[in-house]
């Protein structure tokens, strides 16, 4: 897979020429087009009318003076359902979600302000950043790249599907991990 900034990522596929853009995305999974282009890994988000601080308090319910690295447990109750949609979905992660991260605070901020946020290029670009890490990652949105596969017309007959697991569903035992339901 070749990632070129602006033009999306593209790849050869069964020999199918297969380009992901935003505007693909955004027409496969019905997304409007404009919205916040922000993504970052490892920096507190910058832009204008966001403040990290009141942030953080907005997401937790709790008063900071500074900026904290809050964990799952420290979140509201809606936070933390939207929380486990964002590292399932939006950004998905592996490893442990328990911690919350300075995009994910970002990320919750803005549902709950209602900022406008351009989730086809944040897709973009956290597979960009998956596919540029040196460590051995899970290539993000596999239901999506089944629908963008079939628009380029990509067989796979001849494979063999893969079942969930139960770890990919949210269910009541996930709901009691969250402390969401007793």
């Amino acid at each position: 897979m070749n990632f070129s900034p602006g033009l999306g990522i593209s790849c050869l596929l069964r020999n199918k020429r297969v380009k992901i853009t935003r505007e693909l995305i955004r027409s496969i999974i019905h997304l409007e087009d404009g919205g916040i282009r922000l993504y970052t890994t490892k920096i507190i988000p910058h832009i204008e009318e966001y403040n990290p601080v009141e942030a953080c308090c907005r997401v937790s319910g709790k008063h900071f003076e500074t900026i904290v690295r809050l964990s799952t447990n420290q979140l509201t109750l809606l936070c933390r359902v939207l929380h486990n949609i964002i590292s399932h979905i939006i950004v998905p992660q592996n490893g442990h979600l328990d911690k919350v991260n300075h995009y994910d605070v970002f990320l919750l901020d803005s549902i709950l302000r209602g900022r406008k946020l351009d989730f086809s290029y944040i897709m973009i670009q956290h597979m960009s950043y998956v596919l540029s890490g040196t460590r051995a990652k899970a290539l993000p949105y596999g239901m999506i790249f089944t629908k963008i596969f079939q628009h380029f017309d990509v067989s796979f007959r001849d494979s063999v599907a893969l079942l969930l697991k139960a770890i990919d569903t949210i269910n009541i035992l996930t709901l009691k991990r969250m402390k969401i339901v007793k």
